[in-house]
């Protein structure tokens, strides 16, 4: 799978946080999954999407399948402040058709919280981290230009579209002559 893009379809409305209302239930050759999640991040972008519900018994069950599968519905209805690009919309299942191989097995202990979340955070703020880095490094290469635009000999004196657009003389001496 090298090169696919993994959503989230994670939480879910009206329950505690982290409560899980979607159901999956077995039939006589796979499994059928129903219910809605909010906050499914990068899901919109994603080539698969990861979901999890409760089977019969209440118990959790993941899943993974290829985000285009009928019956899963995709919206991009997620318009909080600053999430306008994250693709962080609501996914509806339809009774959509869940595979054996595509239910990992679980290795969460019971009461234990799974670690793909702390996970997903980290990977998150490392993403942000990396943004934010990029967008240092052109502020530096901007406030180069900037001091290299506001040479004093620069047409007029004057650097057009920069806070820093004080007037010089051509002549190179920094005295104001306004």
């Amino acid at each position: 799978m090298r090169g696919i893009v993994i959503g989230n379809t994670g939480w879910e409305v009206g329950g505690a946080n982290g409560s899980t209302i979607a159901r999956i239930l077995r039939d006589e050759e796979n499994h059928c999954a129903t219910g809605s999640k909010y906050y499914s991040t990068g899901s919109l972008y994603a080539d698969w999407v990861s979901a999890v519900t409760l089977d019969k018994d209440y118990q959790p069950v993941s899943f993974i399948l290829p985000r285009d599968r009928k019956g899963q519905e995709l919206l991009d209805d997620f318009d909080a402040m600053g999430q306008r690009l994250t693709a962080s919309g609501t996914t509806h299942l339809h009774d959509v058709v869940v595979k054996a191989d595509e239910i990992p097995p679980r290795t969460v202990e019971e009461g234990e919280r799974i670690t793909v979340t702390p996970f997903l955070q980290l990977f998150l703020a490392e993403t942000q981290a990396g943004i934010a880095g990029s967008l240092s490094a052109r502020g530096n290469v901007l406030a180069a230009a900037t001091a290299l635009l506001s040479h004093p000999g620069w047409p007029n004196g004057v650097v057009p579209n920069s806070h820093l657009s004080e007037r010089h003389p051509p002549d190179g001496s920094l005295a104001d002559k306004r």
